[in-house]
């Protein structure tokens, strides 16, 4: 009986150093790749830094490309409302002055100077052909203003190239932003792993002994 009770004491003792062998690679596994996982996030904390100086620097170069091409589009606009006003105006002045020319004519060389009510005499056609310089100066002046809106109606290409410029530092502001976000996650996870190694290598260490 005694010998029974003994080799039974024996079989629970290896029952139990069984179960804590199985116990032991168990722990060693999950802390082996607690350890592995730290490892390839051991960088986070140094990428962090360096990933958010490069996104500030992102921003700042995004900043000023989108100053240039609010700058180049205010220049634009500006130029082409000024190239409509002043093409206006001059229609505007054409019309007066032929106006002024019909009835200038109609009073003829025996008229009457509408400005200073003497009679016109040898100076009407020096004074028509001075109306009709003006004339001509309107007419070329409206056909530069007229071509001058046209050519303002599409997109200089300097506006378009700080345009790309632009969506292009967009593109790479945003790509910056969503690596340094999985970086943050990376160094939260790490701060995790370090604290779950800690418990399972004393677990293992538990088990072990």
């Amino acid at each position: 009986t005694a010998e029974w009770q003994a080799l039974e004491g024996q079989a629970r003792d290896d029952g139990r150093r069984r179960a804590l062998l199985e116990a032991e690679r168990e722990t060693a596994a999950e802390l082996q790749r607690l350890v592995e996982r730290r490892e390839r996030l051991a960088t986070a904390p140094s990428l962090e830094d360096e990933v958010t100086v490069q996104v500030e620097a992102a921003r700042r170069a995004l900043e000023a490309a989108q100053a240039a091409a609010l700058a180049e589009r205010s220049t634009w606009d500006r130029d082409r409302q000024e190239a409509e006003t002043r093409r206006q105006a001059l229609r505007q002045q054409y019309v007066e002055l032929q106006e002024q020319r019909e009835r200038f004519v109609q009073l003829g060389a025996d008229g009457t100077c509408p400005t200073c009510a003497r009679p016109l005499g040898e100076s009407f056609r020096a004074v028509l052909d001075q109306l009709d310089a003006q004339v001509e100066q309107v007419e070329m002046d409206g056909k530069y203003f007229r071509s001058r809106v046209e050519q303002l109606q599409e997109e200089p290409d300097a506006l378009r190239d700080l345009d790309a410029r632009r969506r292009a530092a967009q593109g790479e502001v945003s790509a910056l932003e969503r690596r340094l976000e999985r970086i943050r996650a990376a160094v939260t996870e790490l701060k995790v792993v370090s604290l779950d190694g800690a418990a399972k290598a004393e677990r293992h260490a538990q088990v072990t002994a």
